[in-house]
């Protein structure tokens, strides 16, 4: 099931695209059904990829419907609307990702912020990024990675 690369014809070494630790996490998260086994794939997903201390997901598949948000530990209401995360949402061209860093001029500024004190500085998080999922133009998903 894996791609390999290298040359056959040459008898260069082939070796998997995919790192196999990521290949199963990645199948969980392909077969999910449902939020509970879509938010396990993902974390899995994330342990496996990259080190984090705090996991993130927001959805809204229907603009009707409320805000579905999942942490792994417990965060304060309102982290994927605040300011300045929901004025660079509004301000961008369906950005696919940010870095928290980059929504502040400095990094003083962002150790200085109510979005810091709220959401980072409780978790003893020093970075993060988000990840946004679209369906044309409306964001459907956000998932926020955040790591000490």
């Amino acid at each position: 099931m894996q791609r390999l690369k290298g040359n056959p014809k040459t008898g260069s070494k082939r070796e998997a695209v995919i790192d196999p630790s990521l290949e199963k996490t990645l199948l969980s998260l392909h077969a999910a059904m449902n939020l509970g086994s879509f938010w396990k794939a993902i974390q899995q997903l994330l342990a496996a990829a990259m080190p984090n201390r705090v996991i993130g997901l927001m959805l809204q598949p229907n603009p009707i419907l409320p805000m579905i948000a999942r942490w792994t530990l417990p965060m304060a209401d309102g982290f994927f609307t605040a300011e300045p995360l929901k004025n660079y949402i509004a301000a961008q061209q369906r950005p696919r990702f940010v870095r928290i860093s980059d929504l502040f001029s400095n990094r003083s500024s962002l150790m200085k912020s109510a979005f810091y004190r709220r959401y980072m500085a409780p978790q003893k998080c020093a970075y993060g990024v988000c990840l946004f999922f679209w369906k044309r133009q409306r964001l459907i998903c956000v998932i926020a990675i955040m790591r000490t």
